[in-house]
């Protein structure tokens, strides 16, 4: 993608790409020079406008797979590609943080471990918010480094613990205000795997019985489930706990709502539709989500009209196909937007 600028009061005319790597500099420079002939200068000014990790070009897989893939086929290969980055490809990569070293060269040199550790850390972060999940033992064990050890609570204070090692946390041994307290900060930092482990831990534990808690811990694990299937009996069990309570369901049903339209489901997309409609359009803030929401994903024009008959089966299809998680809406896969991490809680 480029944007051309004529010449402004304080500034030449310009060309602007965007995403281009390092790898492709060159290149790209080279089409540009054919492209635009005398119009570019012999040696043209260039500036750096933004940069970001080379890790996310290798995750992000130079390829598109065929139309007629299912969900299951396209995430299996999805899976199997990211596998191979950070297996096979990561460790042979030369890295600025190891004096030009690859990761594999690096795990040579004991002095070298603490800035590798690191160096792994951090596209542990970066796998996680672009959604992916992967167990890292088998790169620990190719380049002979140590799995990152349980952090006993006992030994280790709560508030001594950083987020980033949240995830470590032996949650047997937290104490039930610990267990909360450690999964509002894994919220707030949208560190999502602690607040899976978390979550699941709140669940399970029997002296945790509050309905907000445990709600919470639902809402926690569908936004952070890669299986759309799994994220949506997640908000069943929300669900449950509003209607035992004789709560409204509204916040369930549209969480519900989203995550049927990721999964191309769109019977059952069309059916949470009428009955948000008809149950819940009068509670507080519904029929304003509903508008963000059908406007997000093309149905009503900015203007509240209808973009096309929602009924209109073949539409919805090619929709949801041509689309499958509009930046408005939420899913479990979605890419952050703004590269914020912020996650949704029902009652937001």
């Amino acid at each position: 993608q480029a944007m051309l600028f004529g010449r402004q009061t304080d500034r030449e005319a310009r060309l602007e790409i965007f995403e281009v790597w390092e790898d492709d500099l060159q290149a790209v420079a080279d089409a540009v020079a054919d492209t635009l002939g005398d119009a570019v200068e012999p040696d043209p000014k260039r500036e750096t406008l933004e940069k970001t990790s080379a890790f996310y070009r290798m995750m992000r897989a130079n390829w598109n797979p065929p139309r007629a893939a299912t969900v299951e086929q396209f995430n299996a290969l999805k899976d199997e590609y990211v596998r191979h980055v950070v297996y096979e490809r990561w460790p042979e990569r030369k890295l600025g943080v190891l004096d030009g070293r690859s990761p594999l060269e690096a795990s040579a040199d004991r002095a070298s471990h603490p800035r590798l550790l690191g160096a792994i850390m951090v596209i542990r972060f970066l796998a996680e918010d672009t959604r992916f999940d992967l167990d890292f033992d088998p790169l620990y064990e190719r380049l002979g480094l140590p799995k990152p050890a349980p952090i006993d609570p006992r030994e280790n204070p709560l508030d001594e613990i950083s987020t980033a090692r949240l995830d470590r946390i032996d949650v047997e041994r937290l104490s039930d205000q610990d267990l909360l307290e450690a999964f509002t900060r894994a919220f707030g930092f949208a560190a999502r795997s602690a607040l899976r482990k978390l979550s699941a831990a709140i669940i399970d534990r029997p002296s945790l019985a509050d309905p907000s808690a445990l709600q919470a811990a639902y809402a926690a694990l569908a936004q952070t489930e890669f299986d759309l299937d799994r994220a949506v009996e997640y908000v069943e069990q929300a669900r449950k706990i509003s209607l035992a309570e004789r709560k409204s369901c509204a916040d369930w049903d549209i969480m519900e709502l989203s995550l049927n339209y990721a999964r191309n489901n769109i019977p059952e997309f069309l059916r949470l539709l009428e009955h948000i409609g008809n149950k819940h359009s009068n509670e507080p803030g519904v029929q304003e989500t509903m508008v963000n929401i059908l406007m997000s994903l093309g149905f009503l024009r900015p203007d509240g009209t209808p973009a096309f008959d929602p009924a209109d089966r073949n539409m919805m299809d090619e929709e949801a196909a041509a689309e499958p998680a509009p930046a408005g809406l939420w899913t479990p896969e979605a890419e952050p937007a703004g590269g914020g991490g912020k996650l949704w809680m029902p009652g937001d």
